[in-house]
């Protein structure tokens, strides 16, 4: 009875994300930044390095798809500054809300 419970779950979960592809999608996201604030905690930093290695951590993490190695390694390289870049302009705009909104 709980195996038959646990395959019809199962069945369940997978039609909704064939190949595993979101899961292993989110699992390296929540690593990849578990990983930089462990880094970073490991190196004292302080707590705005925190919020802006996760935050830079996510989107960067999520964005590679590519198969081969050297051309993740490329889009990490390429993404991790521009999500700075990107929290960068949104603290800089965070006192004109209007400037804020024109760039969305």
């Amino acid at each position: 009875m709980v195996a038959r419970t646990t395959a019809a779950l199962w069945n369940r979960f997978a039609a909704f994300d064939p190949g595993l592809t979101r899961l292993a999608s989110a699992m390296r996201a929540v690593f990849g930044t578990a990983a930089a604030l462990a880094v970073l905690t490991a190196l004292r930093a302080p707590e705005t390095v925190l919020v802006a290695g996760g935050f830079t951590a996510m989107p960067t993490s999520l964005a590679i798809s590519d198969l081969h190695p050297r051309n993740q390694l490329i889009t990490l390289g390429l993404g991790a500054p521009l999500s700075l870049a990107s929290l960068a302009a949104g603290a800089v705009l965070t006192p004109y809300p209007t400037a804020g909104s024109f760039w969305c």
